[in-house]
C-alpha cells in the first residue's frame, strides 16, 4: 500500500466556521475599530485645547466626550457578545 504525501494524509484546509465562530470573529474584529474611535475622540479633545475658550471649543469637547462614552458602551456590548459566543474563552 502506497502512502500519499503529507498534505494528502493531513487535510490542511481550514475547518469551515460555524455561525458562532463567524459571530465571534466579527465581534473580535470590532476591537480595532473601537480603539480607533477612541483615538479620534482624543484627537478632537486635543484640537479643542488649542482653541480659545469658545462655544466652538466647548462643542468639540462635548462631541469628543460623547464619542468616547458611546465607544465605551459599544466595547461593553462587544465584550458581552464575545462572552456569549465563546463562554469558555478568555476575552
Amino acid at each position: 500500500m502506497k502512502l500519499g504525501n503529507m498534505a494528502e494524509i493531513i487535510d490542511l484546509r481550514r475547518a469551515s466556521l460555524g455561525p458562532d465562530d463567524q459571530v465571534f470573529n466579527a465581534v473580535s474584529e470590532m476591537a480595532g475599530d473601537l480603539r480607533a474611535i477612541d483615538e479620534f475622540a482624543d484627537a478632537l479633545a486635543l484640537v479643542s485645547e488649542t482653541m480659545a475658550e469658545s462655544t466652538h471649543a466647548n462643542a468639540i469637547n462635548r462631541l469628543a466626550w460623547e464619542i468616547k462614552h458611546r465607544a465605551r458602551s459599544a466595547e461593553r456590548h462587544r465584550s458581552d457578545l464575545s462572552r456569549l459566543t465563546h463562554p469558555n474563552s478568555a476575552t
